[in-house]
């Protein structure tokens, strides 16, 4: 599900929204933080936070 990362699983950075596995129960959701990655996995997930911090410092110079 796409989510607001807060820097607290995987080693991602806060302040980029992404797909993360998560759980949902009584409207909320949680992100499952125990699942171990593996090595390809880690890599697609550390491209994509890459490419979207990328795109994200791309829209503040437009707005600077």
């Amino acid at each position: 599900m796409g989510v607001y990362s807060d820097g607290s699983v995987y080693g991602l950075c806060d302040g980029i929204f992404l797909s993360l596995p998560v759980t949902c129960s009584n409207g909320e959701y949680s992100i499952v933080s125990s699942l171990n990655l593996s090595p390809k996995l880690e890599k697609a997930l550390m491209s994509s936070k890459d490419e979207l911090l990328a795109e994200k410092a791309r829209a503040m110079l437009i707005l600077d």
